[in-house]
């Protein structure tokens, strides 16, 4: 719950970091969204709550206000740079080809300690959402407790060339006509 945020580790997450959360869930885990099942001011309860649930930041304690830039216009250019980043300082988990498949891969664990393998980026849901901020966002703060690290240490350029190339791996999602049941037929089960 606290792992996808717009604030570094040491800070807490901010309200709408923890909002967002609830609202659409975790993708690829047991964490669904509640968005059309609560109330707007459901959630802010269930956020209140949340923020007494953990002693790790003092009662009261605000975070910085949440990265939230705007992707360039040209983000998809971007992909070539963020392919030769993607080599650098995402392959030796996530693979060459971004298959989850690098050479640390074996070797990773989760804030608990237990193994944990790096997402097939074409193929797993994310974690932290599908839109270029939600990447952003990921790529800038990590995933605490996944074994996702920040790479704040790039600059925003780069981080978005990255996004570029994470989304340039992702799967072409083709929309279902109205009306079609996107399941397979009998006949073809």
């Amino acid at each position: 719950m606290y792992s996808l945020r717009s604030t570094p580790w040491d800070q807490p997450p901010t309200d709408e970091d923890l909002a967002r959360t609830v609202r659409q869930g975790i993708p690829g885990s047991a964490m669904p969204g509640f968005q059309g099942y609560l109330s707007p001011g459901a959630i802010q309860a269930v956020v209140g709550h949340l923020r007494t649930l953990t002693e790790r930041w003092p009662a009261g304690s605000t975070p910085p206000p949440p990265l939230a830039p705007d992707p360039p216009s040209d983000l998809p250019a971007m992909t070539g740079q963020g392919q030769a980043l993607f080599a650098t300082n995402c392959a030796a988990c996530h693979g060459e080809g971004g298959r989850g498949d690098g050479a640390a891969a074996d070797f990773l664990v989760n804030g608990r300690g237990s193994p944990i393998r790096p997402l097939d980026l074409g193929r797993d849901a994310l974690r932290g959402g599908e839109q270029p901020a939600d990447i952003f966002r990921a790529i800038s703060y990590g995933l605490e407790g996944r074994s996702m690290p920040p790479f704040a240490h790039l600059s925003e350029p780069e981080r978005w060339a990255l996004v570029a190339y994470v989304q340039s791996l992702r799967p072409r999602r083709v929309p279902y006509s109205v009306g079609v049941d996107p399941r397979p037929s009998r006949e073809a089960r």
